[in-house]
Order: C-alpha cells, then structure tokens, then sequence
C-alpha cells in the first residue's frame, strides 16, 4: 500500500506532454519505472521484514 500514492501523482504528468513530445514522453515513462521500481523494493522489503518478524516469532 505505500506504493499507491505514487502512481496517481506520476499519471497526471503523463496525460499533458504532446505525444509527439518524445522528451517528455520518454521523461514520463522513465518515471513510472522508477516509481515501478521504487514500489517493487519497497515491497520486497516488506515481505522480508514480514517474513524475518515472522521467524523471530516463532
């Protein structure tokens, strides 16, 4: 869930550029793979601190 605030900010900035605006075009994809990416490590590292809390537990 902490990665759901960032995709809707990112979308906005997606829709404005002209689609022959490759700058921009190429600027706003590369954006949502960071905040793909950013997401993906954030999950991951909460299934690893789920996981290690888990094992703690037991």
């Amino acid at each position: 869930m902490a990665c759901g605030p960032s995709v809707p900010s990112v979308a906005p900035f997606c829709r404005y550029p002209h689609p022959y605006d490759r700058l921009r075009v190429s600027t706003c994809m590369w954006i949502n793979k960071v905040a793909m990416m950013r997401c993906a490590a954030l999950l991951a590292l909460f299934a690893a601190s789920v996981e290690g809390a888990s094992a703690d537990a037991a």
